[in-house]
């Protein structure tokens, strides 16, 4: 018998039919006859191995990464040595994903962008399809929040101004990603700079080509998904959907790993100030109000968030008192009303507290007179301070 070639599938075509009608085996020994099988057996096995950890003679897999449900992920090597470094390679494990994988992959050959993940090789015609891209060895933004890796307010700030840069290109490029979670941002170095990933569910933001609709695919988690993905209510999204997503991934990483449903940021439980004890995150709201709406018209475009992002981090850094807070505290007279920040001059109440006039209507020393929202009486805060401390009232 004949071993042609290196393919599995030619050993174990002779090895299926060794001893069915070979002559050679009738004149061989038992023992012959083992060594013989066991041997061919050891080659195909070898030669199996070796298709399964190597692409295109090219990708050697160092390391197996996860398993998930649309594709096998491992982390491999440049063996023609024109590349150095580390790369992902992902392999597609479901047939019925294939519609995904072409997606992603015709994405990023159109993206060409700092914060989007790099294409470096792919093969789509071969039984299953895989392609290589750049390895961050910083993981993805999920774990690194999670983990407790991600330090103060500031690197949330850069994140996100990176992230809408990158948001903003793809927009230009009419692309709209979809599925933006924390899962699917990920870290090029050990502690950033922040990349996008997973452009499987990318959708054109024009009627032109074809593209995965809501019936093909589950879009988006749950907790980050805009409302008009997750209710069916628009057959054509726009680049709001991404700015919706962003929105909660952001507020995802200024408290350290919290989530929540629907638009409720601005709810007691969810609120972002008193989640991390800091009044000048009152800045960062602002940038809520015009991501996290239901409206999808009512949210700016990833280009003005950068913008306001970066003035919003120059405040909070600066500890300047936000202009419009909100205290959730009840009123002290009548019991039913909540203070709400009062956007007249208040001027003609300060020698009642004690201050000078400019003190409250500058915002000198930290003083906010505040309103109740149903009685209307007047109180003076104090905004600073930590933990319960915040506002405390002035007798």
């Amino acid at each position: 018998m004949v071993l042609i070639g290196l393919s599995p599938g030619g050993y174990a075509a002779d090895f299926a039919n060794f001893g069915s009608g070979s002559k050679m085996v009738e004149s061989q020994s038992a023992r012959q006859h083992t060594q013989t099988f066991g041997s061919l057996h050891y080659l195909y096995q070898v030669a199996k191995d070796k298709m399964a950890r190597e692409y295109k003679e090219r990708w050697n897999i160092v390391e197996d990464l996860q398993q998930g449900s649309q594709a096998f992920v491992h982390k491999v090597e440049d063996l023609s040595g024109n590349l150095e470094g580390l790369f992902v390679l992902k392999r597609l494990r479901n047939p019925h994903r294939l519609a995904r994988f072409v997606a992603e992959v015709s994405a990023l050959q159109e993206l060409n962008h700092v914060g989007i993940t790099r294409l470096v090789d792919f093969d789509l015609e071969v039984e299953r399809a895989w392609f290589v891209q750049e390895y961050c060895e910083g993981g993805d933004l999920e774990d690194y929040v999670e983990s407790g890796r991600l330090v103060g307010e500031k690197q949330s700030f850069d994140f996100l101004i990176q992230l809408c840069e990158a948001l903003d290109y793809a927009h230009t490029k009419q692309k709209l990603h979809r599925d933006i979670k924390p899962a699917n941002i990920l870290l090029r170095g050990s502690d950033g700079p922040v990349v996008l990933g997973d452009f499987g569910l990318t959708f054109p933001a024009t009627d032109e080509g074809e593209r995965l609709t809501l019936t093909d695919e589950q879009v988006g988690s749950r907790f980050y998904m805009a409302p008009e993905l997750r209710e069916g209510r628009l057959e054509n999204p726009t680049w709001g959907c991404d700015i919706y997503s962003l929105g909660k991934v952001f507020y995802f990483m200024l408290t350290k790993g919290r989530k929540f449903d629907r638009e409720n940021f601005d709810d007691v439980s969810n609120d972002v100030v008193r989640l991390t004890d800091n009044i000048y995150l009152d800045h960062a709201n602002n940038l809520f109000r015009k991501m996290i709406t239901f409206d999808p018209e009512q949210r700016s475009p990833a280009s003005k968030i950068a913008s306001e992002a970066r003035q919003a981090r120059r405040l909070v850094e600066g500890k300047y008192p936000p202009l419009l807070v909100r205290h959730y505290s009840q009123c002290k007279y009548c019991g039913i009303g909540m203070y709400q920040p009062v956007a007249s001059d208040l001027g003609e109440y300060s020698s009642y507290f004690g201050y000078t006039s400019s003190a409250i209507t500058t915002g000198a020393e930290g003083l906010r007179a505040m309103a109740c929202n149903y009685c209307g009486h007047i109180q003076l805060f104090r905004i600073g301070g930590t933990g319960g401390d915040w506002w405390p009232r002035r007798n």
